[in-house]
Protein backbone atom coordinates (compact mmCIF):
# COMPACT_ATOMS: atom_id res chain seq x y z
CA UNK A 1 0.00 0.00 0.00
CA UNK A 2 1.10 3.25 -1.15
CA UNK A 3 1.42 6.00 1.96
CA UNK A 4 1.62 10.08 1.23
CA UNK A 5 2.88 11.83 3.75
CA UNK A 6 1.86 15.43 5.18
CA UNK A 7 4.67 16.34 2.79
CA UNK A 8 3.85 14.87 -0.23
CA UNK A 9 0.40 16.20 -0.39
CA UNK A 10 0.65 19.53 -1.97
CA UNK A 11 2.63 18.59 -5.22
CA UNK A 12 0.94 15.16 -5.29
CA UNK A 13 -2.74 17.75 -4.98
CA UNK A 14 -1.45 20.53 -6.97
CA UNK A 15 -0.19 18.21 -10.10
CA UNK A 16 -3.51 15.88 -9.67
CA UNK A 17 -5.06 19.67 -10.58
CA UNK A 18 -2.86 20.57 -13.23
CA UNK A 19 -3.48 17.06 -15.20
CA UNK A 20 -7.36 17.44 -14.93
CA UNK A 21 -6.93 20.79 -16.29
CA UNK A 22 -5.08 19.68 -19.01
CA UNK A 23 -7.32 16.90 -19.65
CA UNK A 24 -10.16 19.49 -19.82
CA UNK A 25 -8.16 21.80 -22.35
CA UNK A 26 -7.51 18.19 -24.27
CA UNK A 27 -11.32 17.02 -24.49
CA UNK A 28 -12.88 20.30 -24.95
CA UNK A 29 -10.64 20.89 -28.35
CA UNK A 30 -10.81 17.44 -29.23
CA UNK A 31 -14.69 17.92 -29.10
CA UNK A 32 -14.64 21.28 -31.28
CA UNK A 33 -12.87 19.19 -33.58
CA UNK A 34 -15.72 16.66 -34.26
CA UNK A 35 -18.47 19.38 -33.79
CA UNK A 36 -16.60 21.17 -36.44
CA UNK A 37 -15.91 18.21 -38.82
CA UNK A 38 -19.62 17.15 -38.73
CA UNK A 39 -21.01 20.62 -39.24
CA UNK A 40 -19.47 20.41 -42.75
CA UNK A 41 -22.29 17.93 -43.59
CA UNK A 42 -24.74 20.40 -42.29
CA UNK A 43 -27.65 21.42 -44.71
CA UNK A 44 -27.65 25.42 -45.31
CA UNK A 45 -30.76 27.39 -45.98
CA UNK A 46 -31.18 30.70 -47.38
CA UNK A 47 -31.36 32.75 -44.02
CA UNK A 48 -30.67 36.96 -43.01
CA UNK A 49 -28.81 39.03 -40.94
CA UNK A 50 -31.34 40.99 -38.80
CA UNK A 51 -29.20 42.80 -36.56
CA UNK A 52 -25.14 43.25 -36.21
CA UNK A 53 -23.35 45.24 -33.82
CA UNK A 54 -19.85 45.31 -31.81
CA UNK A 55 -19.79 44.97 -28.69
CA UNK A 56 -16.76 46.35 -26.87
CA UNK A 57 -15.18 44.95 -23.33
CA UNK A 58 -12.84 46.33 -21.36
CA UNK A 59 -10.24 44.18 -19.33
CA UNK A 60 -7.81 46.02 -16.86
CA UNK A 61 -4.45 44.22 -17.97
CA UNK A 62 -4.69 44.12 -21.75
CA UNK A 63 -7.83 47.26 -22.50
CA UNK A 64 -10.44 47.23 -24.58
CA UNK A 65 -11.34 44.62 -26.93
CA UNK A 66 -14.21 44.51 -29.66
CA UNK A 67 -16.64 41.82 -30.55
CA UNK A 68 -18.98 41.34 -33.64
CA UNK A 69 -22.62 40.38 -32.68
CA UNK A 70 -25.11 39.01 -34.92
CA UNK A 71 -28.72 38.06 -34.70
CA UNK A 72 -29.83 36.12 -38.10
CA UNK A 73 -33.22 34.34 -38.72
CA UNK A 74 -33.67 30.93 -40.67
CA UNK A 75 -36.23 28.52 -41.77
CA UNK A 76 -36.47 24.91 -41.60
CA UNK A 77 -39.69 23.51 -42.87
CA UNK A 78 -42.45 25.50 -41.43
CA UNK A 79 -39.99 26.35 -38.21
CA UNK A 80 -38.81 29.99 -37.79
CA UNK A 81 -35.50 30.63 -36.50
CA UNK A 82 -32.47 32.83 -35.09
CA UNK A 83 -29.27 32.02 -34.16
CA UNK A 84 -26.27 34.11 -32.61
CA UNK A 85 -23.21 31.81 -33.50
CA UNK A 86 -20.84 32.85 -36.21
CA UNK A 87 -18.63 29.99 -36.07
CA UNK A 88 -16.97 27.55 -33.72
CA UNK A 89 -14.72 28.07 -31.08
CA UNK A 90 -14.32 31.34 -29.18
CA UNK A 91 -15.53 34.67 -30.43
CA UNK A 92 -13.17 36.16 -32.86
CA UNK A 93 -11.99 39.82 -30.97
CA UNK A 94 -10.48 42.44 -32.01
CA UNK A 95 -8.20 45.08 -30.63
CA UNK A 96 -9.64 48.28 -32.96
CA UNK A 97 -12.90 48.86 -32.98
CA UNK A 98 -12.07 49.92 -36.86
CA UNK A 99 -10.86 46.53 -37.31
CA UNK A 100 -13.86 44.91 -36.23
CA UNK A 101 -16.28 47.61 -38.15
CA UNK A 102 -14.38 46.35 -41.15
CA UNK A 103 -15.22 42.88 -40.70
CA UNK A 104 -18.70 43.49 -39.48
CA UNK A 105 -19.25 46.08 -42.90
CA UNK A 106 -17.60 43.47 -45.04
CA UNK A 107 -19.17 39.92 -43.88
CA UNK A 108 -21.69 40.46 -41.40
CA UNK A 109 -23.98 43.55 -42.61
CA UNK A 110 -27.66 43.97 -41.15
CA UNK A 111 -30.20 43.10 -44.14
CA UNK A 112 -27.52 40.92 -46.08
CA UNK A 113 -28.91 36.77 -46.98
CA UNK A 114 -26.54 34.76 -45.37
CA UNK A 115 -26.17 30.95 -45.39
CA UNK A 116 -26.80 29.00 -42.40
CA UNK A 117 -25.82 25.31 -41.47
CA UNK A 118 -27.91 23.84 -39.12
CA UNK A 119 -27.32 20.73 -37.46
CA UNK A 120 -30.25 18.40 -38.38
CA UNK A 121 -30.81 16.66 -34.79
CA UNK A 122 -30.94 20.12 -33.65
CA UNK A 123 -32.33 23.09 -35.70
CA UNK A 124 -31.46 25.51 -33.21
CA UNK A 125 -27.73 24.87 -32.94
CA UNK A 126 -26.35 26.70 -36.52
CA UNK A 127 -23.93 28.90 -37.83
CA UNK A 128 -23.11 30.71 -40.56
CA UNK A 129 -19.35 30.33 -41.43
CA UNK A 130 -18.26 26.87 -40.52
CA UNK A 131 -15.12 26.66 -41.83
CA UNK A 132 -12.97 24.56 -39.54
CA UNK A 133 -11.51 26.12 -36.60
CA UNK A 134 -7.77 25.82 -35.23
CA UNK A 135 -9.12 23.54 -32.48
CA UNK A 136 -5.41 21.48 -32.55
CA UNK A 137 -4.39 25.02 -30.72
CA UNK A 138 -5.94 23.67 -27.58
CA UNK A 139 -3.53 20.93 -27.78
CA UNK A 140 -0.27 22.68 -26.81
CA UNK A 141 -1.51 24.11 -23.27
CA UNK A 142 -3.13 20.78 -23.02
CA UNK A 143 0.02 19.22 -23.44
CA UNK A 144 1.95 21.62 -21.07
CA UNK A 145 -0.41 21.36 -18.05
CA UNK A 146 -0.41 17.53 -18.32
CA UNK A 147 3.49 17.08 -17.82
CA UNK A 148 3.84 19.99 -15.62
CA UNK A 149 1.16 18.02 -13.57
CA UNK A 150 2.86 14.91 -13.88
CA UNK A 151 6.18 16.86 -13.32
CA UNK A 152 5.32 18.56 -10.16
CA UNK A 153 3.04 15.22 -8.78
CA UNK A 154 6.52 12.70 -9.44
CA UNK A 155 8.22 15.24 -7.26
CA UNK A 156 6.69 13.76 -4.30
CA UNK A 157 7.70 10.65 -4.55
CA UNK A 158 11.58 11.48 -4.89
Amino acid sequence: MLAITSSQIFPVVFGTLFIVAGMLIAIFSLRLRNLTAAAQSWPGVRGKIVTSSIEDRRRPKTGTHYFISVIYSYQVGNQELTGNKIGFGGTVQYRSRSDAEARLSRDYPAGREATVYYNPENRRQAVINRTPTKWWVGLFPATVFIMAGIVVAAQAFR
